[in-house]
């Protein structure tokens, strides 16, 4: 028997190609990982699922528990290459940006593993340092993306709408209370699970650093850009992905104006903006906008942790947290 390396599924010897999914060994062309490489002497590397501004993302193997895995392997494409073998090379040997960013990679990884019973987090099993890089081991949950689930059906009802951002607001809230941050959130690294459910994987913000995401609005790690992303993943959800992707966010919001409340287009026309001064001031300011509840601040102007929320007369908390 064999194991495909693009579904990680057993097969016999003599088949050239996977009766699975159809894949046959090909010619490398990228600077990914050969397929078939090995970390750790126990992580098999298989083929690339995406390519992200610093990260490639692979399926994977994980010999000793017997278990299909994600791959997460820092790469900030401007600053890095990989010519030959597994090592990865620097354009400038000593640059500090990579250094700054691998740095975070890790210590978000390791975060990240401590939030593993986190409701709607993909849980990272492990953070490797290997080929002058680093990688986050993480659960497999499937190729079912929230993109493919919206392709499939009608645009959401807001309903709909506002269960989804509870799914999706929860995980990325407990991240942003550890001052971890998604960094290139989008509708493929919201992964359908059971029940309707979706768990958000794929973080590194680390683009920022190194100047890989293409954005100047953003000078560090920060809540901004997921709050963005995530406005345009609900506007998606609301209209369809073709569309809200075919047309402006303000010929978007105008059509949307006479099927949803003002609130909701509000909400999302302040966290979509390219004015800074209207964005919402955190995750669940935008959350509380989009639900037309009111954020209960602290004095010190913090609002309430998960911990702090209150007990009362606060019904968001209750739809998000319960």
């Amino acid at each position: 028997m064999k194991r495909c390396l693009n579904c990680m599924e057993e097969y016999e010897e003599e088949q050239a190609e996977c009766p699975f999914c159809g894949w046959f060994k090909a010619e490398k062309k990228d600077e990914a990982l050969e397929p078939g490489s090995i970390l750790q002497g126990r992580y098999i590397v298989g083929t690339v699922r995406r390519r992200n501004c610093a990260d490639i993302l692979y399926i994977g193997w994980d010999a000793l528990f017997s278990r299909k895995v994600f791959i997460e392997e820092y790469f900030p494409k401007s600053r890095t290459y990989r010519l030959h073998g597994e090592t990865l090379e620097r354009f400038k040997a000593d640059d500090p940006d990579v250094t700054e960013g691998l740095n975070r990679f890790i210590e978000s990884g390791q975060m990240l593993i401590s939030l593993d019973e986190t409701a709607g987090l993909l849980p990272v099993f492990a953070v490797i340092s290997e080929n002058q890089t680093a990688y986050m081991i993480l659960e497999y949950p499937g190729d079912r993306t929230l993109r493919d689930v919206l392709e499939s059906r009608a645009p959401m009802t807001i309903d709909e709408a506002e269960k989804l951002l509870m799914n999706l607001s929860r995980p990325l809230l407990a991240a942003h209370r550890n001052e971890i941050y998604h960094g290139q959130l989008n509708l493929e690294c919201c992964y359908a699970v059971p029940q309707g459910k979706y768990k958000i994987g794929d973080f590194n913000d680390t683009g920022v650093i190194t100047q890989d995401t293409g954005d100047d609005h953003y000078e560090a790690p920060c809540p901004d850009a997921d709050i963005f992303e995530l406005a345009h993943i609900v506007g998606a959800a609301l209209t369809g992905v073709k569309l809200w992707e075919s047309r402006s966010v303000d010929d978007n919001l105008e059509k949307l104006s006479n099927t949803i409340p003002d609130y909701v287009i509000d909400a999302l026309s302040h966290a979509t903006s390219e004015n800074p001064d209207v964005w919402p001031s955190s995750l669940r300011r935008f959350v509380d906008e989009f639900m037309d509840e009111a954020t209960i601040e602290l004095p010190s102007g913090r609002v309430f942790d998960e911990e702090e929320q209150p007990r009362k007369n606060h019904v968001i908390w209750k739809k998000i947290f319960s």
